[in-house]
């Protein structure tokens, strides 16, 4: 451990400020303890019966500082038909230990996870570790709109075989359940069984394809 006697103007005010708070003593030096360059904390100090001053610098390394997660969210495709699955990923620094997500699909989700929104969709996540929540981050996923291939009623029996299978394709790809957790494709023959059992289920039928 360093030890240098400094005969400064602040340690004289240092010395002043002593005495007025021990009471008189007599003329001494002052002997600062573990300084490195010209900067220390003190900790501790002691003078003895002839006035010496004795101050100890603090070593302890000073406390780290409070960092909190910044974080942001990607969501991959952006864009999705609807029904469609989008990977929603939130990355923080420094690293969160616990997520708060906004949006639906996400309660059970940590640093991420996958959605199958029907209509365009903003989701949020709030990233916390040991020292608080960080900011708040966003992803948008956006439902397009596909260009029609075809219009009208829905074919019949006696409709050419081609627009028959355009139309069941284009039911299949909006009638997916959202609602009960499943991405399936329901098939134009599972809608006849349903609407001929007269469950109520509801089904989007396609006015383009």
């Amino acid at each position: 451990m360093n030890t240098k006697l400094i005969n400064t103007r602040s340690a004289v005010i240092g010395l002043v400020l002593l005495m007025l708070n021990v009471g008189s003593v007599s003329a001494g030096s002052i002997t600062l303890s573990g300084v490195t360059g010209n900067s220390c904390s003190y900790s501790t100090f002691t003078v003895d019966s002839n006035g010496n001053l004795t101050a100890a610098c603090n070593t302890s390394p000073p406390p780290a500082p409070t960092l909190t997660p910044t974080c942001s969210l990607v969501a991959s495709p952006s864009t999705i038909s609807a029904g469609s699955i989008s990977t929603l990923t939130a990355s923080c620094s420094p690293a969160a230990t616990s997520y708060a997500w906004t949006g639906a699909g996400t309660a059970n989700f940590t640093s991420g996870g996958t959605v199958t929104p029907t209509a365009t969709t903003t989701y949020t996540v709030i990233g916390t570790n040991g020292d608080g929540p960080g900011n708040t981050a966003s992803a948008t996923v956006t439902i397009s709109v596909p260009a029609p291939t075809g219009s009208g009623p829905a074919p019949t029996s006696t409709s050419p075989l081609t627009e028959i299978v355009r139309w069941n394709r284009a039911f299949a790809a909006l009638n997916k359940f959202p609602f009960d957790g499943k991405a399936e494709q329901v098939s134009y023959m599972a809608y006849n069984k349903q609407m001929q059992a007269a469950k109520p289920i509801q089904y989007h039928l396609p006015t383009t394809w």
